[in-house]
């Protein structure tokens, strides 16, 4: 089993737990198959990870990762340091922080 981030789930890959969201109501069933109205229903949900199976896990690609340089990590925690890190809307708030931030040094425009 393997924490996927939600914006790297791809149509067919398989939750090895039950998903819930945060007061404990089941979402979606292990075993069944993700589709794209999953992955929507999800991010409504304020999901932002997925514990896929391991033979699904091969399909993402880790190398997509991108390495964050620490003077973004810094502004980041520093900006988010009053809030609860661990809520799911706070972290996707902070990988959206952390993507646009990253795209500002590489030169990508932002997108609005």
């Amino acid at each position: 089993m393997i924490a996927v981030n939600i914006h790297k789930i791809k149509d067919g890959m398989i939750p090895a737990k039950d998903i819930t969201d945060q007061s404990g109501r089941l979402i979606m069933a292990s075993g069944d198959e993700i589709t794209r109205k999953h992955i929507k229903i999800f991010q409504a949900w304020g999901i932002t990870e997925i514990t896929i199976k391991e033979n699904d896990a091969e399909s993402v690609n880790i190398s997509e990762a991108v390495e964050i340089p620490e003077q973004v990590q810094n502004e980041i925690n520093e900006l988010f340091q009053h809030m609860d890190q661990n809520h799911p809307v706070v972290k996707e708030l902070m990988e959206l922080c952390r993507l646009r931030k990253i795209g500002a040094l590489e030169g990508q425009p932002n997108e609005a």
